[in-house]
């Protein structure tokens, strides 16, 4: 789908916001004058109307029963109106706390409903009897239709900002694990009697001349290589969410090269491997770490790129 990466020369959620606090003022607005219309209404009678328009000798043979149809076909109207405008509030309202909270699916129904509107207006702007009106609708349509992008596009960045997040979380995930398991083996290496050592030590495939004291220290010092990386690890995805939370894209790049660094390592495992089950993986591996490259760097860009426009301001509502 089209997206864009500004609104005119604003951020999405300057764009968003305005929108949003703009349709909550208008909405409410009409919605009173609609409430005080149907009580005006309520407070005269056909009698009235029909008094009224004799005395302006502007009945058009006007009778009492078609006037109290007319009467009831208003309200009917007005009702449905403030009806339509409630559920528009509503939708206002979740966008604003939406872009506030940085929730794309508080997002998503006002996009949805700005598009729906702006296709309804296109398609009514022939059937609209006049030139003029045909040239104010489609205009309206066009603004309409140029929002629903705008919406779409702050629902989809902010989307992926939670991929992100998620992604980081997965990886906190899997760099734990690793750790926790590697220290258990450590403490299980070091206090493991010589003999179990020696026994392992023969079941080995190939010939070798180590013995406790070798075998000990190079499995600690490779469960230690291996704990170390994976702190790393941790530290790096950790770093990715609060640099996602805070919009700060300096924290997203470490996890962004480490993804790249997984994608080169993953290829290259590929080539040399010769086993199918190891191919397999490291292709599988390498199409991951791909995709996650992709969605971090998009939010690298993002958050980049509005740190590279400082001079625009972020309109927050009255």
């Amino acid at each position: 789908m089209w997206t864009v990466d500004k609104f005119l020369i604003f951020e999405l959620e300057t764009g968003g916001q305005f929108w949003g606090w703009l349709g909550i003022i208008i909405n409410t607005i009409s919605v009173v004058l609609l409430f005080l219309t149907i009580l005006f209404l309520n407070s005269i009678t056909c009698d009235d109307v029909l008094t009224f328009l004799k005395e302006l000798n502007a009945n058009d043979g006007l009778s009492y029963e078609q006037c109290q149809a007319l009467h009831v076909g208003i309200k009917g109207f007005i009702i449905i109106s403030i009806l339509l405008l409630m559920v528009g509030l509503i939708l206002l309202t979740l966008l604003v706390l939406g872009i506030k909270n940085r929730n794309h699916c508080q997002i998503l129904p006002a996009a949805i409903a700005q598009g729906i509107d702006a296709v309804i207006i296109l398609i009514f702007a022939p059937f609209s009897g006049s030139f003029r009106s045909f040239l104010f609708l489609t205009f309206v349509g066009v603004i309409w239709f140029y929002m629903f992008v705008v919406l779409i596009s702050l629902y989809k960045k902010i989307k992926d900002e939670k991929r992100g997040a998620y992604n980081a979380q997965i990886g906190k995930i899997f760099s734990i694990i690793p750790i926790v398991f590697s220290i258990i083996l450590f403490l299980i290496g070091l206090f493991m009697s010589c003999d179990n050592v020696q026994k392992i030590i023969e079941r080995l495939p190939e010939e070798n001349d180590l013995n406790c004291f070798t075998a000990k220290i190079g499995f600690g010092v490779f469960l230690i290589i291996v704990i170390a990386v994976y702190a790393v690890f941790y530290y790096i995805y950790n770093l990715l969410i609060r640099g996602i939370n805070n919009r700060n894209h300096s924290q997203v790049c470490p996890a962004l090269i480490c993804e790249v660094l997984s994608v080169v390592f993953c290829i290259l495992g590929v080539i040399f491997s010769k086993a199918i089950g190891w191919i397999i993986y490291y292709v599988i591996g390498s199409i991951f770490s791909l995709y996650v490259t992709i969605v971090l760097y998009s939010i690298y860009a993002n958050i980049k790129s509005g740190k590279s426009n400082p001079q625009v301001a972020q309109y927050s509502g009255p």
